[in-house]
């Protein structure tokens, strides 16, 4: 609170605040009654962060805390739309959950972004074990967990990710997990 008050006396036009000590890094839960006490006793406006997992946690954060806005960090992994729906929810209008082309869309464009950028940084992945295509399918291991997260199929995937070493490994990968080839056979068989 003293924090606060000496950042908003010093001009500050915002205060971000995460409703976690750096000690407890992402474990225990966020304190928003702190975040609700600085909230009431600055001008500014304050931005809450910690203990979002999704849209409706935002909406409980600003309804608990009374700040600005929220800023998501971890919820936004493989979910993206967590900021559209929060925007839909506080204006009060209805969030269309996302299609599975719509997922796997934003998942091969993410990775192919994700694989330029290790291209522009080539002469650092020239001294590396692995190419850019590869260090970034690697990287890239944590997004796909999330961003399937839930999906039938998420368990074999995550037992064959050492086996996913291009771009088109991990497509195949997607589509296994988001069109199991069982019902994909049915769909063509016309079963």
């Amino acid at each position: 609170s003293e924090v606060a008050h000496a950042i908003e006396e010093g001009g500050a036009q915002m205060l971000a605040i995460h409703a976690r000590l750096a000690a407890v890094k992402h474990s225990g839960p966020a304190d928003w009654d702190l975040m609700a006490l600085i909230k009431s006793q600055r001008q500014i406006p304050i931005v809450g962060n910690g203990g979002i997992e999704c849209a409706a946690d935002a909406g409980a954060m600003r309804a608990a805390t009374g700040v600005d806005g929220v800023m998501i960090g971890r919820a936004a992994v493989g979910n993206p739309w967590i900021f559209e729906e929060i925007i839909a929810m506080w204006e009060g209008r209805s969030f269309k959950p996302v299609s599975l082309e719509d997922r796997r869309r934003m998942i091969e464009e993410h990775l192919l972004n994700l694989i330029a950028h290790f291209e522009k940084k080539s002469e650092y992945h020239k001294r590396r074990r692995y190419g850019s295509e590869q260090s970034a399918c690697r990287h890239f291991r944590t997004h796909l967990i999330k961003y399937l997260k839930g999906h039938p199929g998420i368990g074999k995937l995550v037992k064959h990710l050492e086996d996913i070493h291009s771009a088109g490994d991990v497509m195949v990968a997607v589509d296994d997990v988001l069109w199991p080839k069982s019902c994909s056979e049915q769909l063509a068989s016309g079963a």
